[in-house]
């Protein structure tokens, strides 16, 4: 279904020719990738994957893959940690980060968006406020993904849990190629390469639940959807609703075309705009880990390409780099970033992509002062999507 007050169905896709000049001559991806040795990355939320292991046999010591979700650190490094907020220069007090990454900036009216209560579900299972506060696992939201829908935990609305469990237990039948994985989750592991497409997509969903309905008139983009990791478990939540997937890589595009048809169209789109697809025919566009590697011309072309695509009072889920992300220690670097709010940095690259697929850094203050332009920015989470990017979720107004 459209989102509430939107206009009627759209129209079928139809390809639009482009006055605007390129920029760039050479195809580029945009999708989760490697990025070798920049300053951070979608590897580091491949690998910083395995929950600390409790030594008790209990619950919270679970055999996952060793890269499944950037949110658990590795064992042995300290959880709660200080940081400073680069944009504002405050601290957080020493907090655990699973408490930052909960926080939105949502006002109070707003509350009703929070589709997991955290201390609501550690107040109702002490076993996991336990496992939180000794580092077993980040929050306990990645404790309910991880086992606890599978054990009818309470603090979960029931619709919620249903949900979740029928994707954290889905295994798709069609698997793409060790190469294909590799381009945009790392390395090759099946497991993690899945594990992460089921977190994301549940992330994903539950931000957006309360203002979509997905029934057989809602128009759903996947814009960067690579080989389908996330889109092959978002369409359990949208099966009744009509999904694309664009992709820049045309390997991965041919895969998806090839076994990924039953789900939804899927179409390679060129370096810079525009999309194949008419005036506001989107109810819903997702982009997961695409503006966190683009520079800001770039992203500024996306955005307004992607307000054309989005029916009025459409959603748009994007995400980002976080300021608790940037690791630079340049002074010079940090200067740049607290005064801009932005920062694109350059590194050696990664065999495969082109040489402007970098690492891009965004504050909040940024996103609402400069995304403000194409959309209304509704809400942010810091540390959304997987407990690493922040997720953005904008709309276009009517």
């Amino acid at each position: 279904m459209r989102p509430r007050g939107s206009s009627s169905r759209g129209k079928a896709p139809a390809r639009r020719e482009s006055s605007r000049p390129e920029r760039w001559s050479n195809p580029w991806w945009i999708y989760f990738s490697p990025v070798g040795s920049r300053p951070t990355s979608d590897r580091t939320m491949a690998r910083n994957s395995r929950p600390r292991r409790s030594g008790s046999g209990s619950a919270t010591d679970l055999p996952h893959p060793r890269r499944a979700v950037g949110c658990w650190r590795p064992a042995g490094r300290t959880y709660v940690r200080r940081f400073t907020n680069i944009q504002n220069g405050t601290d957080n007090g020493g907090r655990p980060a699973c408490r930052q990454s909960m926080e939105t900036s949502m006002s109070d009216a707003d509350h009703h968006f929070v589709r997991f209560d955290e201390e609501k579900y550690l107040s109702m299972n002490p076993d996991v406020r336990d496992a939180v506060r000794n580092g077993s696992f980040p929050s306990g939201w990645q404790h309910f993904v991880a086992c606890g829908y599978k054990e009818n935990r309470p603090g979960v609305p029931s619709d919620v849990g249903k949900a979740l469990q029928d994707v954290m237990e889905y295994c798709p039948s069609e698997v793409p190629p060790e190469h294909l994985r590799k381009r945009v989750h790392g390395d090759e592991s099946q497991s993690g390469f899945e594990y992460v497409g089921r977190i994301v997509s549940s992330d994903s969903y539950l931000a957006i639940r309360s203002m979509i309905e997905f029934d057989e008139n809602c128009n759903v983009l996947d814009f960067g959807c690579g080989c389908g990791r996330v889109i092959r478990y978002f369409q359990r939540f949208a099966e009744n609703s009509r999904l694309y997937g664009t992709d820049i890589d045309d390997e991965a595009i041919t895969w998806c075309q090839q076994n990924l048809s039953h789900i939804g169209q899927f179409i390679r789109n060129n370096n810079v705009p525009p999309l194949p697809f008419e005036d506001c025919f989107f109810d819903f566009v997702y982009s997961i880990s695409i503006f966190t590697h683009l520079p800001e011309d770039l992203q500024f072309s996306w955005l307004e390409e992607l307000r054309r695509v989005t029916k009025p009072g459409g959603y748009l889920l994007l995400t980002t780099h976080g300021e608790e992300l940037f690791h630079i220690t340049s002074k010079k670097e940090i200067d740049q970033f607290k005064e801009k709010g932005f920062y694109y940095a350059v590194g050696e690259g990664t065999e495969g992509l082109p040489d402007f697929y970098q690492t891009a850094f965004h504050t909040i203050g940024y996103v609402y002062a400069k995304w403000s332009d194409f959309f209304e920015i509704k809400h942010v989470i810091k540390k959304g999507i997987a407990g690493h990017q922040d997720l953005i979720l904008c709309r276009k107004p009517d």
